[in-house]
């Protein structure tokens, strides 16, 4: 019996865009971080306050949610119905 590792190369191979997916997949994940690792580090420096910085911290997040939550349920289901996928 093959093994899960063997099955899933096996489908990495004869599924190009699953690698594809996957090197965009690592690649986004891998900027998030480093873009995060220096907002905090430059939010530190200019606000050194651990109880400030938290504060406005959360509220950036808060609101990058807030605009990330409009724009996948309001915005683009709107868009959708005008547009082929294939579009966007």
């Amino acid at each position: 019996e093959e093994s899960l590792v063997s099955k899933a190369r096996d489908v990495f191979a004869r599924v190009p865009t699953l690698w594809a997916l996957f090197c965009e997949i690592l690649a986004c994940q891998g900027l998030s971080t480093m873009l995060n690792v220096c907002c905090i580090t430059k939010v530190s420096e200019v606000i050194p306050d651990d109880k400030e910085r938290a504060g406005w911290m959360g509220k950036f997040f808060a609101t990058i949610n807030v605009l990330s939550c409009v724009l996948q349920f309001g915005i683009l289901p709107a868009t959708s119905s005008f547009t082929e996928p294939s579009m966007l």
